[in-house]
C-alpha cells in the first residue's frame, strides 16, 4: 500500500508538467519543475504515518493522514525561470567532466540519469519504523 501511495504521490507532482512553461514562472507546475532541475542529482524522500490532527491553511486535516516529503540535492531556488537550459541539436554540452551523456541527459558514470521511470523501482529503508526511499 505505501508503494502505490508513493508512486501516485509522484506521479502526481510529474503530471503537473500539464501546467509547466519552460521560461516562464512555474506556477502551478512547481513540483514538476523541481523535478527536473538540471542540477539535481539526487532525490530522497521520507513517508510518515500521522494519527493527530493538523491545521493548515485554514482547514483541518482529517485525523489520520500520511504526508510524503521529498528533498533534492543539490537544492535549487526555483526563482529561475528555466530548470535547465534547452538545445536544438547538441545535448550534453554542457555536462561537467566527470558526466557521461546517457538518453540526452548528464549521468554520473555508471550510473542511471535521474528520471521519472526511477520512481517505478525505489530502494526502501524502514529503519525507525519509517519508510524512506531513494530515487538515485
Amino acid at each position: 500500500m505505501i508503494k502505490e501511495l508513493v508512486n501516485s504521490t509522484v506521479d502526481g507532482w510529474a503530471r503537473s508538467r500539464e501546467n509547466y512553461v519552460y521560461g516562464s514562472h512555474c506556477g502551478q507546475g512547481c513540483n514538476y519543475a523541481q523535478m527536473i532541475q538540471a542540477e539535481s542529482e539526487n532525490i530522497g524522500c521520507a513517508v510518515e504515518n500521522c494519527d493527530n490532527r493538523m491545521h493548515r491553511y485554514e482547514r483541518w486535516i482529517p485525523d489520520k493522514f500520511t504526508l510524503i516529503v521529498c528533498f533534492y540535492s543539490p537544492w535549487k531556488s526555483l526563482t529561475s525561470n528555466a530548470p535547465y537550459q534547452r538545445s536544438a541539436v547538441n545535448y550534453c554540452t554542457r555536462c561537467p567532466r566527470n558526466r557521461v551523456c546517457q538518453d540526452n541527459l548528464c549521468a554520473l558514470r555508471d550510473k542511471r540519469p535521474l528520471g521519472l521511470s526511477l520512481v517505478r523501482n525505489p530502494v526502501y529503508d524502514l529503519s525507525d519504523g519509517k519508510l524512506l526511499f531513494f530515487l538515485s
